[in-house]
């Protein structure tokens, strides 16, 4: 329950990654947080279910590190208002962004398994 409430208020979770099924982390909590508007930034996690946020606008900074994602992710159509950074992650299932917009820096590092993330990859977003 701790997890829940601090991913829900957009602080920080930062796990041990020694500390087995207490690490999981229900994708549920993530989309509540997304959903009111919170930052999300996650370490150590396993994500145990799918992620859909498709047609979303995450208006806060969004990460993940050093995170296992069980389920696939969907960030189809979402708005990402500030930056997304995703490093040492793997997804069992994959991610998907189409038709996604970034208004902001987008960083993927070291990501790997399926779905449409390279190795190692920077893209600096488009101002206006």
């Amino acid at each position: 329950m701790a997890i829940r409430g601090s991913i829900l208020a957009g602080e920080t979770v930062i796990l041990d990654p020694k500390s087995g099924d207490a690490r999981n982390v229900n994708a549920a909590w993530i989309r509540e947080a997304l959903l009111d508007g919170k930052p999300v930034d996650i370490s150590n996690a396993v994500i145990v279910e799918p992620l859909e946020f498709r047609f979303g606008t995450i208006s806060e900074d969004f990460s993940l590190a050093d995170c296992t994602v069980k389920g696939w992710v969907d960030f189809s159509h979402s708005d990402f208002k500030k930056h997304l950074t995703i490093r040492d992650v793997h997804f069992e299932r994959g991610i998907r962004f189409r038709g996604g917009r970034f208004r902001h820096d987008v960083k993927f590092i070291s990501c790997y398994r399926y779905g449409i993330l390279p190795r190692q990859k920077h893209r600096r977003a488009r101002t206006r």
